[in-house]
């Protein structure tokens, strides 16, 4: 494979990774600068290349059309700070995504208001090398993979997603940026971005005539090739429609290929995906369902392997039941005694091709205490596919262990592992109409769930799983299990002091460790603190 991916990691942490500790949404602190100025954080984020961090950034609105982007390096000393000024005294300015292509990096900034997108270009000193505007004709919805649920935010009117890589970096040539607009009903446009402002712009739209829903989301490339994956659907539903593979030339944008997978409609959700260059196949990773059990868990894990024009040409499945049952006490459903499901996190190959599937056991209790689902949960459970009545009765999601299943490049399975964690409830009070799997997908979008990322070591074999856990103090301790020769090592290390600050963020940081973004209250400051695991 050409980028190693490593395999996820292009589509997991090519632009920004930041996930939210609690279940409410945290106002923006309000901050003084170093020049004395007031200001508030609007968002944080990490630059990757690949599976390196590159940088950091900080984001402020300093007032009603004035913002602030700070740029770090990856030891966390500032390369630069940008004013960016608004087009109308009303705007509302937010960070998309950013993303480093070994060259330049970019940011992708939306203004609500004036609807435009303002993508900033710098090179590594923080230098801005160019600008572009993208005018929005109508609305924009940010792009959401076809895996990804909704989120519906009352004073943008619009739909965003709660976690989407929609800004992918190209190494030395530039950036694919995804977005979606609304034609007939919503479609999308895939814009590529060169490094420098006389290099080579296109855009691929979708067909602006269609009545259905159409989503996409970058897979991989090569030299040649762009691979999305595009799904196709009547409303907005991610279990609804149909898988699309579509292959675009990287130099223009034109279509290569585009082919559908209708023979597996409402029956799968795929997950990762890549190009095997060295036998010119593609891969697709996911889950299976029974298309009469739409809302309810997997049945199985698959395996797609296709020719380059997205024709498929051998299947593999893994029953929760028949196949992981020998190393975990699993029904069909993949539910265990204790009435606990596993949600699939990641999908990722190492080198010498053993595939690892990283997931989390997680149950639906009913708290009984007769909580109306809230209106937001309400239009999320329907766009997943729940009943999206607003039935009295609340229930919670609760997170238990991590399972690393293990197979072999065939995709046999050949082993299941238990990380052990202490049990977190995930979000507040939900409709008990959802199922345990639309109430995952939910919190999932939002980043709820303990794991937190990745990462393959140099040797592209020996990895290392990050999560948090829950003390009994209400503290947060942060946890890295490493698999090193085939033995599993695990490290923690307790976050933050709860009595004297706030904690925002946790990001993954270069080597071994991570970066705490805290909030210290008294001071009106953030502070942002590398710890690093031992090696």
């Amino acid at each position: 494979m050409k980028t190693q991916k490593n395999n996820f990691w292009s589509i997991l942490l090519l632009c920004f990774l930041c996930f939210p500790l609690s279940s409410t949404a945290q106002k923006a602190p309000k901050v003084i600068l170093d020049n004395g100025q007031k200001a508030s954080l609007q968002k944080s984020g990490t630059i990757f290349q690949e599976e390196m961090v590159q940088g950091y950034y900080h984001f402020y609105k300093i007032k009603a059309n004035k913002y602030l982007l700070d740029i770090f390096d990856a030891d966390l000393l500032k390369l630069g700070s940008h004013e960016i000024n608004a087009a109308s005294n009303l705007s509302r300015m937010t960070v998309y995504g950013s993303a480093f292509n070994g060259q330049n990096m970019v940011f992708k900034i939306y203004d609500s208001e004036a609807k435009i997108l303002l993508y900033k270009i710098y090179n590594q000193q923080a230098e801005e090398v160019y600008s572009k505007t993208q005018k929005i004709k109508k609305y924009l919805y940010p792009n959401i993979a076809p895996e990804i649920g909704y989120v519906f935010e009352k004073k943008e009117k619009q739909l965003v997603p709660q976690k989407y890589n929609d800004l992918i970096p190209i190494k030395d040539k530039g950036f694919i940026s995804y977005t979606f607009e609304a034609h007939t009903n919503v479609g999308y446009q895939i814009a590529c971005l060169p490094n420098e402002a006389e290099g080579t712009t296109w855009t691929y739209l979708s067909d602006v005539e269609s009545n259905q829903y159409e989503r996409v989301s970058f897979l991989d490339a090569t030299d040649d090739l762009l691979l999305n994956l595009t799904n196709v659907a009547p409303y907005a539903s991610a279990r609804d429609g149909v898988y699309h593979l579509l292959g675009l030339d990287m130099a223009t944008g034109e279509k290569v290929f585009e082919q559908n997978l209708e023979q597996y409609k409402d029956q799968i959700k795929i997950i990762d995906g890549w190009i095997e260059e060295e036998t010119e196949q593609i891969v697709l990773y996911g889950e299976f369902f029974e298309k009469e059990a739409e809302g309810r868990p997997s049945v199985a894990l698959f395996a797609l392997t296709l020719d380059m024009q997205g024709n498929v040409i051998d299947e593999k499945r893994i029953y929760w039941e028949k196949d992981a049952g020998q190393f975990l006490d699993l029904d069909y459903n993949g539910q265990n005694n204790e009435k606990q499901y596993t949600w699939i996190h990641k999908l990722f190959k190492t080198t010498e091709g053993t595939i690892y599937a990283i997931g989390e056991q997680f149950q639906k209790t009913i708290d009984g205490k007769g909580v109306a689902a809230n209106t937001a949960v309400n239009l999320v459970g329907g766009l997943l596919g729940g009943s999206g009545t607003n039935v009295r009765g609340g229930s919670q999601l609760f997170l238990y262990d991590l399972i690393i299943y293990e197979f072999s490049p065939e995709f046999d399975l050949l082993n299941v592992q238990t990380l052990k964690k202490n049990e977190n409830k995930a979000g507040g009070n939900i409709s008990s109409a959802y199922s345990p799997y639309v109430i995952a997908k939910y919190l999932d979008a939002q980043g709820q769930f303990d794991y937190a990322f990745s990462r393959i070591e140099e040797n592209g074999e020996d990895f290392s799983i990050f999560y948090l856990e829950r003390q009994a103090d209400e503290q947060v301790v942060f946890k890295k299990a490493s698999w090193q020769n085939g033995n599993i090592e695990e490290q923690s290390i307790r976050l933050y002091n709860a009595g004297t600050e706030k904690l925002l963020n946790v990001f993954p940081a270069k080597e071994e460790g991570m970066v705490v973004s805290s909030y210290l209250p008294k001071e009106k400051r953030v502070v942002n603190q590398m710890v690093k695991f031992k090696k």
